[in-house]
């Protein structure tokens, strides 16, 4: 569907919807980023064990530290997100 000027109002008002849905689902997926990425930047500084760097990245969330309550806090909260953004996602594309 196209947009332009000679469009009547209707076609207009869907069009603008359609790329306000888009723009959400593109919003979804920023935030889920940023926060994977800051929660994780977080969790590397505030920990004392350097030992992740040798082991595996799930380590961060090992211990009773507050750097381990930020990585999973960060990790579940990034499975809602990515559950909300593909819902999202698939409602979308089943209305295209």
């Amino acid at each position: 569907m196209f947009c332009d000027a000679s469009a009547d109002a209707t076609v207009v008002y869907n069009c603008d919807m359609a790329r306000q849905q888009h723009l959400t689902s593109f919003r979804y997926a920023l935030a889920l980023v940023g926060i994977a990425t800051t929660g994780l930047a977080l969790s590397m500084y505030l920990t004392a064990d350097t030992r992740w760097l040798q082991w595996h990245l799930s380590r961060l969330g090992e211990g009773g530290h507050l750097s381990s309550a930020v990585f999973n806090f960060t990790m579940g909260l990034v499975a809602v997100l990515l559950t909300v953004t593909s819902t999202r996602l698939t409602d979308e594309l089943g209305h295209v």
